[in-house]
C-alpha cells in the first residue's frame, strides 16, 4: 500500500511538473499602432488627452518600435555627457518612482510595477523610496526631441545611492 501511495504521490508531483506556466499578464495602455485592434492582446480603445491609447493585455512590455501593434514609451539613462547607457519600455501614463540596479520601478494607475531592461513586468508589493536630486539637471537626449513634455531627472539608487540620469517624455495633459 504505501509503494502504490508514493507512485501516485510522485505521479501527481510530475504532472503538476509538467503543467505549462503562464507569466502572470497585466493590462497596460501603449500607443496605438496600425495593428493594433488585430494584435489578440487587444482588450480597448480609450481616448487620451495627446490622442488614443490601447488597453493590452501583456506578459511583458513591448520593445519600442516604431509602427508595432504597441508602441510604450521609452525610458533613457544617459551618462554625463548624454549618451544613452540604458533603455526601458513603459506603458504610456508612468510615473518613475525608483531605479535600483537594472530595475525601474513606476506606478500606473495606483498600483506599484518593477521593469526589468528586458520588459520584464512584475507587481510590486511593497513601497519605494524615490529620491531626486533637484539640485542638478540633465540634458534630455535628441532621440526624444521634440518633444513638449521630455524631461531629464536626476535619481539616486535605491541600492548604491549614486545619481543616475533618467530622460522620459512626462505623461501629457
Amino acid at each position: 500500500m504505501k509503494t502504490f501511495s508514493t507512485f501516485c504521490a510522485t505521479a501527481l508531483l510530475l504532472w503538476l511538473l509538467a503543467l505549462p506556466t503562464h507569466a502572470q499578464s497585466f493590462e497596460f495602455t501603449f500607443w496605438p499602432g496600425p495593428s493594433a485592434k488585430k494584435d489578440p492582446r487587444f482588450v480597448k480603445e480609450l481616448e487620451h488627452p495627446c490622442g488614443s491609447v490601447v488597453v493590452a493585455r501583456v506578459t511583458k512590455i513591448p520593445a519600442y518600435k516604431k509602427g508595432a501593434a504597441f508602441e510604450p514609451e521609452r525610458v533613457l539613462e544617459v551618462d554625463a555627457a548624454g549618451k544613452v547607457i540604458q533603455r526601458w519600455n513603459l506603458p504610456t501614463d508612468f510615473w518613475i518612482r525608483q531605479i535600483s540596479g537594472e530595475v525601474l520601478s513606476f506606478e500606473f494607475g495606483s498600483r506599484l510595477f518593477d521593469v526589468q531592461r528586458n520588459g520584464q513586468v512584475s507587481r510590486r508589493l511593497e513601497g519605494v523610496n524615490t529620491e531626486l536630486d533637484t539640485k542638478s539637471s540633465c540634458e534630455v537626449p535628441a532621440e526624444l526631441l521634440p518633444s513638449d513634455y521630455a524631461r531629464c531627472e536626476i535619481f539616486l539608487d535605491a541600492k548604491t545611492k549614486q545619481r543616475r540620469r533618467l530622460a522620459y517624455e512626462a505623461v501629457c495633459s
